[in-house]
């Protein structure tokens, strides 16, 4: 049988996304555990406030998890759409530096993927983090500040 271009592309797109989203269930089969190597490590947060020009939509839930494979730490979470892991190390003078971040490629609307976009961006940038009680704050340079609560 032969598939005309639209069933084609729409085939396409449907194994993309059943490939984004295995991939995206895959992320999420460790569940964090305390390891005590950091204070960081083991936690799960949602994002609360950020201080970027951009507003948030409060139905734009983003969260951060720490945790780590043996010796190899690793933050990953939820941007608004997509799924996202990279590597990470967390000191105890409360440096902490965010590699490269892998993500799903679901699309979305224009308004999610840039707040998504902007998330991810702020993270790369931060360079410590301050633990107060329930809060965690992450900063970077030009004011940055990502505000979280427990998950």
């Amino acid at each position: 049988m032969k598939l005309g271009r639209a069933a084609t592309a729409w085939l396409g797109v449907a194994a993309g996304a059943l490939v984004a989203g295995l991939l995206a269930g895959l992320l999420w089969l460790a569940q964090p555990t305390r390891s005590g190597h950091d204070p960081l490590t083991g936690t799960a947060w949602r994002l609360t406030a950020w201080s970027l020009d951009l507003a948030r939509p409060a139905s734009v839930e983003q969260t951060l998890v720490f945790d780590d494979q043996g010796d190899e730490p690793y933050y990953s979470g939820f941007a608004g759409i997509n799924n996202f892991r990279g590597r990470v190390t967390v000191a105890l003078d409360g440096q902490v530096e965010f590699g490269p971040a892998i993500a799903t490629l679901i699309g979305g609307p224009d308004r999610v993927m840039t707040v998504e976009t902007a998330y991810l961006q702020a993270l790369a940038a931060v360079t410590s983090y301050r633990l107060s009680g329930d809060d965690l704050t992450l900063i970077g340079p030009d004011a940055i500040q990502l505000s979280f609560l427990p998950a």
